[in-house]
């Protein structure tokens, strides 16, 4: 779920975008990232209002779809990488679900502007043997940075002791 640091994060980037390109900024945000709610009429608003651009001033915010919970760049637990990806300056965060309603994420922070549209992440548990390997798409850009991510159900999520970042053949 979107949390009120994430949405000032956002408004640090839309002033970000207008610092670096003036009123004619046309900044992308990602978008809400809900986890699965008990009961299906438990939902949110999602309105994006066309004239937030107006009122940040800049010509328009754009709106990109969130495939995972992107507040973990803030709350979540920075584990260690090995990078085998040739992307630069790259940090991993994990936050665990709690029991087995909540889904686990995992989230891949690339320093700077990234043109891979996916990577994979191959992680080690305390009982893993051979890696486990998730492919990461759809990254969203804040402030700069690139972000590659995952929401899922994740068992154990909490004992990854490593990760290894590779590009796709």
């Amino acid at each position: 779920m979107r949390r009120p640091f994430a949405y000032l994060r956002e408004i640090t980037h839309i002033n970000y975008e207008k610092l670096l390109y003036g009123n004619n900024a046309s900044p992308t945000i990602p978008g809400y990232y809900f986890t699965d709610l008990l009961r299906n009429k438990e939902k949110f608003d999602m309105f994006h209002s066309p004239s937030q651009g107006s009122y940040f001033g800049v010509k328009k915010v754009n709106l990109q779809n969130a495939n995972f919970d992107y507040s973990v760049i803030v709350t979540g637990k920075q584990i260690k990488v090995v990078n085998h990806s040739g992307l630069e300056n790259i940090k991993i965060y994990t936050k665990p679900g709690f029991a087995s309603l909540r889904k686990s994420t995992i989230v891949l922070e690339c320093k700077g502007r990234s043109e891979l549209k996916n990577v994979i992440l191959k992680f080690y548990r305390d009982r893993d043997k051979e890696p486990v390997s998730v492919l990461l798409s759809q990254p969203i850009e804040l402030m700069g940075n690139t972000y590659f991510g995952i929401t899922q159900h994740i068992d154990h999520a909490d004992q990854i002791q490593s990760v290894i970042v590779e590009k796709p053949a």
